[in-house]
């Protein structure tokens, strides 16, 4: 069977309409038992099914199943394929509040497999600015201060904090302007992204670029948050409760920031209800601006 899309004959494929309504939010065995109702209903059709067809099969067979939420993400979804790219999708917040985790989650959703951490740009910076250049780059955001050695600042971990984020952004500018005029999407995280500071280092703001800050209000579930990334690496969690005091003293400037910019502060107490919040809200404001256009 073939599938015709703007003229053109495509070979059909199970395994990719089954994961376009993975991706959508349907568990993978449903999403293949959907595609094996819709095969069984163009059999007997002739060996060729437009594209439209196609897709309207899958919204009729996911509004019957109950998947009315995972419908809509599926139609736009589907949408994101026509919009002129590219797309960006920040998140920030303090070190442990699930930031990896989400990224990697929403780009499945998202359909992006270009997935940068601000530790990897800051790594490679390392390796090109000495420790006796730009000594606060050589440590963790909250042992920064550590190397300061001027007496005339008051609060070296905001400071020390500050001083790294600037410098990480220049390099997180530079990626996003290769993928601004490559129409590369992107997610990028970590805890340098902090609002105002990227869009500095930008020549050109991009369209598309959706800007998210995650909190973890509860100190207790914070710090379980440790333990539970560093399993199967070789990071050792109490590194980071030892420093407990100053990661939160750091995420609250964050926050405080995000606040006073506007940018969505979005509390991960549930990860699955976090990412069905980034989702919606992409995909709102996608439809939105492609009705305004």
């Amino acid at each position: 069977m073939y599938v015709i899309h703007s003229g053109k004959k495509y070979p059909f494929s199970k395994g990719i309409l089954a994961k376009s309504l993975y991706q959508s939010g349907v568990p993978l065995d449903q999403a293949y038992g959907i595609v094996g109702e819709i095969v069984n209903d163009l059999k007997g059709d002739k060996k060729k099914v437009e594209a439209s067809r196609l897709k309207e099969m899958a919204s009729e067979k996911l509004i019957a199943g109950g998947w009315k939420k995972e419908e809509r993400y599926y139609r736009l979804r589907e949408r994101l394929t026509e919009i002129k790219r590219p797309m960006f999708v920040l998140i920030g917040g303090g070190p442990g509040v699930g930031k990896t985790t989400l990224a990697t989650e929403i780009g499945r959703r998202l359909g992006i497999e270009r997935i940068i951490g601000t530790d990897t740009v800051r790594e490679i910076m390392r390796g090109i600015l000495s420790r006796d250049l730009v000594p606060t780059l050589h440590e963790s955001t909250f042992r920064a201060m550590d190397n300061m050695k001027t007496p005339y600042v008051t609060d070296k971990l905001i400071y020390a904090f500050n001083d790294q984020v600037n410098l990480v952004n220049r390099g997180l500018g530079s990626v996003v302007e290769r993928g601004r005029k490559e129409g590369l999407d992107m997610i990028l995280d970590g805890v340098h992204i902090v609002p105002g500071y990227l869009d500095s280092a930008l020549s050109k703001r991009p369209k598309y670029m959706f800007k998210y800050v995650i909190d973890v209000p509860d100190l207790e579930a914070h710090k379980r948050h440790f333990f539970t990334r560093e399993k199967g690496s070789l990071r050792d969690p109490h590194r980071y409760i030892d420093n407990f005091e100053r990661i939160r003293r750091i995420h609250e400037y964050i926050l405080e920031v995000a606040r006073s910019s506007g940018v969505t502060v979005l509390e991960n107490a549930d990860l699955t209800e976090t990412i069905d919040e980034i989702v919606t809200d992409i995909y709102s404001r996608l439809d939105v601006e492609e009705k305004a256009s």
